[in-house]
């Protein structure tokens, strides 16, 4: 694992410290982990997200790569609603 992936993990972790409810940060703390090999954390990391927040927010992705920016918009909202419906404020698993 590079020193900039360990510093960036760790970074995540103490933002996951401070607003455990953002599943945001888990998505990429686990991206991170599958960089440096580290896939139980990464499984567990997911574990963490709500499959429909996960579901619009690769799908917003897509479509803003690919220049279809209302259907990313539509998305991107639709992620952010369902991260404010599964807010863990102890730290268990939103699903």
């Amino acid at each position: 694992m590079t020193k900039d992936i360990k510093a960036k993990i760790n970074e995540f972790t103490e933002l996951i410290k401070q607003y455990p409810h953002v599943q945001e940060l888990y998505v990429h703390r686990a991206i991170l982990y599958e960089k440096s090999k580290q896939y139980q954390k990464a499984i567990e990391d997911y574990k963490m997200i709500s499959p429909v927040y996960y579901i619009n927010f690769d799908m917003a992705g897509i479509c803003e790569r690919n220049g279809l920016n209302k259907e990313a918009e539509e998305f991107y909202t639709k992620a952010i609603n369902e991260d404010k419906k599964n807010i863990r404020s102890n730290g268990q698993k939103c699903c």
